[in-house]
């Protein structure tokens, strides 16, 4: 493993002095290579000077998905708040039908047999075939105005009732993770809103401020001239944190985004492959009509790196909120 390192440390060190710009202070930077688990996650980190970042964009999603601001590229906007999809129902039939196969309502005998009527007598063609009621209302009708009672056991309603709830739950999950880009999500993981971003973070990380970054951009060459430039593409660095397969860097991929606003090309969603943003933490304190947050940002067709500002909503909320990904920092 070290003489690994030490071929990789050559490798960027050349890479460094092969840059004819923002090469300052590169013989003082440590790199080296780990693994941390993140919300049960393997993530690949470097370690550049005393910050611990993360080499890959984080791919924790939240139970709403892209209702809830994290998303994959082109995700549809999926939301449960009218009656459940025809196809949610026969999902969360399926799981019922499967707890009671794997020997869920086996107590005993007598249990097992009635909780199989109900779901195939009273279930089955009464609810998960049809729209026209929710699970709730379905529940209200036939439990808490007694209708269940005169067929079924106290036992057995509960029983039946609390695990298909449940597997409500456990069906909305498998939805929204089945619209969500899969091939994607393993290359750039997910873009996040900013509000989804602060419900992400786990202990003992945190989203890289704009210092952070800056600490990073210095730390590889970048001049600091260019740091402090603002919405503008600054410096060369870009070139040692792309995705590179000769090197095991900081292998930031360019996933795209959906952009604040409403774009010219029919969606918001854009620059797959071309670009790449990465949120911060800092709020730019020089805009006073919206509230609007520093982030970074790549491209595929030189080493510049974006030090840009984003509005994090749309004040009269007509305009889905800007996501981009994330790259969590510790220190060492």
């Amino acid at each position: 493993m070290k003489s690994q390192l030490n071929i990789v440390m050559l490798l960027l060190v050349s890479f460094f002095y092969a840059c004819k710009e923002d090469n300052q202070g590169v013989e003082n930077l440590t790199y080296e290579i780990s693994q941390e688990v993140i919300d049960g996650i393997s993530y690949k980190c470097i370690t550049v000077g005393d910050q611990v970042w993360m080499a890959e964009n984080l791919k924790t999603r939240l139970d709403g998905g892209r209702a809830e601001g994290s998303m994959t590229f082109e995700e549809p906007f999926i939301t449960f708040e009218s009656k459940e999809s025809l196809e949610l129902r026969q999902i969360v039939q399926s799981l019922l039908l499967k707890q009671w196969d794997d020997g869920f309502f086996n107590i005993n005998s007598s249990i097992n047999e009635e909780a199989k009527l109900m779901i195939d007598n009273d279930l089955i063609p009464s609810f998960f075939t049809n729209t026209r009621q929710t699970w709730d209302s379905y529940v209200y009708s036939n439990d808490w105005a007694y209708g269940w009672e005169w067929d079924y056991s106290r036992t057995v309603i509960n029983l039946v009732r609390d695990e298909t709830t449940r597997l409500f739950g456990e069906g909305k999950k498998l939805q929204l993770l089945a619209a969500a880009d899969q091939k994607y999500m393993a290359e750039h993981g997910n873009l996040y809103t900013f509000e989804a971003c602060q419900k992400v973070v786990p202990e003992g990380w945190r989203i890289p401020s704009d210092e952070d970054w800056m600490k990073l951009e210095r730390a590889m060459g970048m001049s600091e001239n260019d740091v402090q430039k603002v919405e503008s593409w600054r410096g060369d660095v870009g070139r040692l944190l792309k995705a590179n397969g000769l090197a095991d860097n900081f292998n930031a991929t360019l996933g795209g985004g959906y952009i604040y606003g409403f774009s010219q090309h029919g969606s918001n969603f854009v620059n797959k492959g071309i670009r790449g943003y990465w949120w911060t933490s800092t709020k730019d304190e020089s805009s006073t009509d919206v509230e609007t947050y520093f982030i970074r940002g790549l491209r595929v067709d030189n080493g510049q790196m974006l030090r840009g500002t984003t509005p994090i909503d749309d004040p009269h909320k007509e305009v889905y909120p800007p996501a981009y990904s994330i790259r969590l920092v510790k220190n060492k």
